[in-house]
């Protein structure tokens, strides 16, 4: 922790100075771990069952390509069990990409107490700025 003037108070510095144990530190880790996790699973179970859809649109543009190139072009899955761990890769990227604001908010909502004010302010573009682009 940063030494502070004698004339500051924590108020005036925005930071929350009670001291916690590390067991505490460790079972709000924990907590924010649980929730993001849940929402990874939560994701996930959404997106696997839209697994097909989501591969068959991430595929049509090369699909495409390679209906144009003619020469009976086609992609091919080279082992069993690829096809299966292909839908369960596409789900975890997609469901992670769907949980990502949960995620996202549990980490601010871990990391934020120990910041100063004007740290909060320096993230507040950031934080702005995120919900934006992921949903662009």
């Amino acid at each position: 922790m940063a030494p502070r003037d004698s004339k500051t108070s924590p108020e005036d510095e925005g930071i929350d100075d009670r001291e916690m144990p590390l067991l505490d530190h460790l079972a709000e880790l924990r907590t924010r771990l649980v929730w993001a996790m849940a929402a990874l699973l939560a994701g996930f179970g959404i997106c696997f069952y839209f697994a097909g859809d989501i591969y068959n649109f991430l595929a049509a543009p090369l699909a495409e390509i390679l209906r144009e190139h003619g020469d009976n072009r086609r992609m091919i899955f080279t082992d069993l069990t690829e096809p299966f761990f292909t839908q369960v890769r596409v789900a975890l990227f997609a469901g992670f990409a769907l949980a990502f604001p949960i995620i996202a908010g549990q980490i601010w909502k871990f990391v934020a107490p120990g910041l100063y004010r004007h740290e909060k302010r320096a993230f507040l573009p950031f934080l702005i700025a995120s919900p934006l682009l992921f949903l662009t």
